[in-house]
């Protein structure tokens, strides 16, 4: 496999790197790393052992693969740094929000082939799910190595670039919208009568399972329901109330704001 370098060294960035050396598709050597906070980057670069890049010019002329991970409004000034650097035997692969395709076109020209790529904070843990949609550059490319640095934190599908906006609103911000679903139920378990420390061990494990329990028997959320729902049971009623108070309704207007969010950082 080539060399990587990496633009921002935060929290995917980081987890981006460690996937690539935990899962071994690069060696420390073959990795290089910028950040514009120095000491982030320094910290990165002892946690983990790879190069630091003196400059993003020298980062982009470098490697392989160059791997876009910073905050949307820092975007354009990176591309501009690598602008007329990226030869068509290269690929950059950018994880930065609601940044098309045509943008980075616009910037680095037709040469480079390019990946657009929304992964999410599983990637931590290296159990995110990555969607990607792609532009052909001019010359061959190593679709085989870039699929793999994805595959690194987790599992990874391929979707049409203008079906990005609404995966970021869905599997991007989606781990906030559990976050928050486990953080309610434990607070709602707090507000009646159950000890805290008790309330969110149950809300987190039960949430855990769950997430488990649907991929390993490959059953679908609705299916998963119905198994634990019980005619004038428990969960019923609970689901009833759900129902009632417009729950379903209430998501689907969270996943068209994020959507028109990400939409509107390309502008």
């Amino acid at each position: 496999m080539g060399k990587v370098g990496i633009v921002g060294v935060g929290n995917m960035g980081e987890a981006l790197v460690r996937g690539w050396l935990e899962a071994g598709i690069v060696s420390q050597q073959n990795v290089l790393a910028l950040d514009k906070n120095a000491e982030r980057l320094e910290e990165i670069s002892g946690i983990y052992g790879v190069k630091v890049a003196p400059s993003i010019s020298m980062l982009s002329q470098e490697v392989e693969m160059v791997v876009l991970a910073v905050k949307p409004q820092d975007a354009m000034e990176v591309l501009d740094g690598i602008s007329g650097q990226v030869s068509e035997s290269q690929t950059v692969i950018s994880i930065i929000a609601g940044l098309t395709i045509e943008k980075i076109r616009q910037k680095l020209g037709e040469a480079p082939f390019i990946i657009r790529v929304m992964p999410n904070m599983g990637a931590l843990v290296r159990a995110s799910i990555s969607a990607y949609a792609v532009s052909r550059g001019r010359g061959k490319q190593n679709m085989e190595f870039a699929i793999a640095l994805l595959e690194a934190v987790g599992e990874v599908l391929e979707v049409p670039e203008e079906r990005m906006d609404l995966v970021t609103a869905v599997s991007g911000s989606g781990p906030a919208y559990y976050s928050l679903m486990a953080d309610a139920l434990a607070r709602a378990a707090e507000g009646e009568g159950l000890e805290g420390k008790i309330a969110y061990k149950l809300s987190t494990e039960t949430l855990w399972g769950c997430a488990k329990l649907i991929k390993s028997a490959g059953k679908k959320p609705a299916q998963l329901i119905e198994s634990v729902s019980s005619p004038g049971g428990t969960t019923e009623a609970a689901l009833a109330y759900f129902e009632k108070a417009g729950f379903s309704e209430m998501l689907a207007g969270a996943v068209r704001a994020a959507r028109e969010r990400s939409s509107s950082l390309s502008d």
